[in-house]
């Protein structure tokens, strides 16, 4: 009798430490090199819609809204579950929340005791997708709109703005009012 609640509780401690020890994900301790690496390293990134979840093979298929690097294609399917009904999705505030930049593993979705990621989505929201296995702690982000930070610093890491030169960025501008000839004023008698 004593042997059951005493191998329950192991087992349970088990799976926390396993759980926590999931959470290291990369030996890149720098959150902005990780995620740069992240970028640079995910051949397929896409700004995608949840339409629609099968229960028989627990996947979710994505309707691609924009592709940012990679394959073009209308859609694709990943594995994850429905979100609970009352569950709020977090998005850090359209990624604003400093906590996101500063720590790898502050993302929405979270790892199992199986130390796997265990995304979950909810149709009809939208989610800027790193499509490379092993996924990351960032993968499956929340992005409301493509003015959301996260958005933002992936689409330009992907594609730079160009730079203006230089030269051409300090000359004075000049009006064509200002460049045109002036007429000599007369004197008001």
């Amino acid at each position: 009798m004593f042997m059951k609640p005493v191998l329950f509780s192991l087992v349970l401690l088990l799976s926390q430490l396993s759980s926590a020890n999931c959470r290291i994900v990369s030996l890149e301790k720098n959150p902005t090199r990780y995620v740069y690496n992240m970028i640079k390293g995910t051949p397929d990134i896409y700004y995608a819609e949840a339409v629609s979840y099968s229960k028989e093979d627990e996947t979710f298929t994505f309707k691609v809204i924009e592709a940012l690097k990679g394959e073009k294609r209308s859609d694709f399917t990943a594995l994850g579950a429905p979100l609970e009904a009352d569950a709020v999705e977090s998005d850090f505030g359209y990624h604003k929340a400093q906590t996101f930049w500063d720590d790898i593993t502050a993302a929405r979705t979270t790892f199992g005791a199986d130390c796997r990621l265990n995304p979950k989505f909810k149709i009809g929201s939208r989610y800027l997708v790193f499509f490379k296995e092993p996924f990351q702690a960032k993968s499956f982000e929340l992005v409301k709109n493509r003015g959301d930070r996260w958005f933002k610093h992936v689409y330009e890491t992907i594609h730079p703005p160009k730079r203006v030169k230089a030269a051409a960025a300090s000359a004075p501008t000049v009006s064509s009012e200002a460049a045109a000839p002036q007429a000599p004023s007369t004197p008001n008698n």
